[in-house]
């Protein structure tokens, strides 16, 4: 988080998107799990991160009508 230092660890978990039309992918991501002390809870949103999961499909956003479209990152797995 900027201006915030976590301590936690980063591990690989698979992420899958799934499909309402088309195919689902399911990708290995990158992903940070924080330290917290008992009873401390998380107050930050999640969110996806280019480095470590964005960049690893091919993603078009349409806020219009709040669509994401995804597939793949290689030409080669279509």
């Amino acid at each position: 988080m900027r201006g915030i230092l976590y301590t936690g660890r980063i591990c690989g978990i698979p992420i899958t998107l799934n499909a309402e039309i088309g195919q689902s992918l399911t990708v290995e991501a990158s992903v940070f799990i924080p330290e917290l002390a008992a009873g401390e809870h998380w107050y930050h949103p999640n969110f996806l991160g280019l480095s470590g999961f964005l960049d690893r499909i091919r993603f078009a956003v349409d806020p219009e009508h709040n669509h994401l479209y995804f597939g793949p990152a290689s030409s080669g797995d279509f």
